[in-house]
């Protein structure tokens, strides 16, 4: 990756534009992650993950200049809270991870206007982002490995995280090396009678008669689908593996397993409350 140091200058003071894509959310909370349901964390303290990857994006300063192309671009932000997410003393705090690698157009030009968007995002595509992203301690380049799959068979490999600080991002207070490591598989429940328009995950569906059919769990209108830019039900997933190494961030050290994680398709701006998952 180039170097991104002084990018954030080439930003606007304004944006606006449009993100969509896959977000991936885990943390520390068991089962089914509390914000989700707009309750306290689990033992009043959270350290969560949100991973974006922008299939599809455009934005757009107040310069005149022309669109910038953000493409394929992925987003990690890692976080902590203390009690509520909205308390104004939950002393929120967020560091974001950006991977411009496979952006088509000006690298260094998408780096600045990511930045900006996700770490100034008040008043622009993600303004319903503002309000549980806290103070951004840090924003920086790095490697970042999102995958999903939906129909993965069982044994923990329907998604991974993956982050790492690119060479020439990490300052005193950040060692190179992966900051997240997770990964898990899709909260189901195990229905051999699936109906033939059932939404089945694992082997070939119910053709297949030797192969079990898996039902994914899966949630709409929640207190989380506003700042997530959520479109339609989002899935329920386990993290089996869920390691935060952050020392710069307070309780940004973690190593834990069965966790919980959701994963669901955004667009930013937020749709209105006419369609279908939106709170």
């Amino acid at each position: 990756m180039s170097d991104t140091s002084a990018t954030s200058s080439a930003a606007p003071s304004r944006l606006s534009g449009t993100l969509s894509g896959q977000f991936i959310e885990t943390c520390d909370c068991k089962s089914l992650c509390p914000c989700w349901a707009d309750d306290d964390p689990d033992e009043n303290h959270c350290t969560g993950v949100f991973a974006w990857r922008v299939e599809s994006g455009r934005l757009e300063g107040d310069t005149g200049d022309q669109p910038v192309d953000v493409s394929n671009a992925r987003v990690v932000s890692i976080s902590t809270h203390h009690g509520h997410r909205h308390h104004p003393e939950g002393e929120r705090n967020s560091v974001f991870f950006i991977d411009v690698d496979d952006v088509a157009g000006d690298r260094d030009t998408a780096y600045g206007y990511l930045r900006k968007a996700f770490s100034e995002p008040a008043g622009g595509p993600l303004a319903d982002l503002a309000s549980v992203t806290g103070t951004v301690l840090d924003v920086l380049p790095a490697h970042v490995e999102v995958t999903y799959d939906d129909r993965a068979a069982a044994g923990g490999k329907a998604w991974s995280i993956r982050v790492e600080l690119a060479p020439d991002g990490y300052g005193a207070q950040h060692a190179p090396g992966p900051v997240f490591e997770g990964g898990g598989d899709l909260l189901a429940f195990d229905q051999g009678d699936a109906s033939d328009d059932a939404p089945v995950v694992g082997g070939r569906g119910v053709d297949d008669p030797g192969t079990e059919q898996r039902i994914p769990m899966t949630l709409s209108n929640t207190a989380l689908h506003k700042e997530l830019a959520a479109v339609g039900p989002v899935t329920a997933l386990t993290a089996t593996r869920f390691r935060v190494l952050l020392p710069a961030l307070p309780g940004g050290l973690v190593d834990a397993r069965d966790r919980s994680a959701m994963s669901g398709a955004f667009s930013y701006p937020r749709q209105g409350r006419g369609d279908a998952g939106t709170a």
